[in-house]
């Protein structure tokens, strides 16, 4: 008996390493919701931080709505002007794929006037194997002239999780196409708003982001999103995507690569997928 105890140790020690190497990589959603719940000592230090992000976002969405109303009042002078053959709609890219497209980004009809999309709903995935994370996503957006007004929703899964298997983000923001009548083939909107991250809790955020695309040549787009939460307490969570893929009409689909990273709880990158449907 005395012989197979020393035999037995090293079965034990590799036994409780793998169990602990599955508890550290099975909780990977439960350390972002704890990072945002720190103690009161800490949660002092991060107020100032949190109250300054939201200051910033109340000036950056002051600003959004006052360039809005300056380019709907310079919008309605040049199509009153005339008939309309030299116009093109604020916050869109003039012509994505050259003079005589017919997409239903930018359309010509028969008075020379443009019509343009309104709305746009997208799903997505992602999924990242170090530790294993699964995303799906659902995001609205609707355009207002230049502005930007988005919704979404996304859930990451994290199976075998000990404490926490899911975590939801919502998020509400409003935004501007800083490149509104001047580029022909790009769009580029910087995003502020809201979040409520929801586990075992609801946590509050303060949403910043910017959405990049580019129509290079028919039919080909690509999209890039950059998106960071400020908490009150904790590190920032952030996400950020590029997708290249092809629009045809009011369909877009892209495939490309998601990061998602947030200090001493979660760095990971894996493929990701969207399809886009407007109107």
């Amino acid at each position: 008996m005395e012989r197979d105890v020393p035999r037995a140790v090293p079965l034990l020690v590799f036994c409780a390493l793998l169990f602990t190497g599955r508890v550290v990589h099975a909780d990977t959603l439960g350390r972002v919701e704890r990072s945002h719940q720190r103690s009161s000592s800490s949660s002092d230090s991060g107020r100032g931080s949190g109250r300054s992000a939201a200051g910033a976002g109340v000036r950056v969405v002051t600003g959004i709505l006052q360039a809005f109303f300056r380019s709907s009042g310079a919008s309605s002078s040049r199509s009153s002007g005339g008939d309309g053959a030299g116009w093109s709609p604020p916050g869109l890219a003039i012509e994505p794929y050259g003079e005589r497209s017919r997409s239903i980004y930018i359309a010509g009809t028969e008075k020379g006037h443009r019509i343009t999309r309104s709305a746009e709903l997208a799903m997505s995935g992602w999924y990242a194997p170090r530790p294993r994370l699964y995303a799906h996503a659902l995001d609205l957006r609707g355009w207002l002239g230049p502005v930007v007004f988005h919704g979404g929703w996304t859930r990451y899964h994290e199976p075998g999780a000990m404490t926490l298997d899911a975590l939801d983000l919502f998020r509400a923001r409003i935004g501007l196409n800083v490149l509104a009548g001047s580029s022909r083939a790009a769009e580029l909107t910087p995003l502020v708003g809201v979040l409520a991250l929801r586990g075992n809790d609801v946590t509050p955020a303060f949403d910043a982001g910017a959405d990049l695309r580019v129509y290079p040549i028919r039919p080909l787009v690509v999209a890039a999103s950059f998106q960071v939460a400020f908490f009150k307490d904790g590190p920032p969570f952030l996400e950020t995507r590029l997708e290249p893929g092809i629009s045809i009409s009011r369909l877009d689909l892209r495939v490309g690569a998601m990061w998602v990273h947030q200090a001493r709880a979660i760095s990971s990158i894996g493929p990701s997928a969207t399809i886009a449907v407007r109107w």
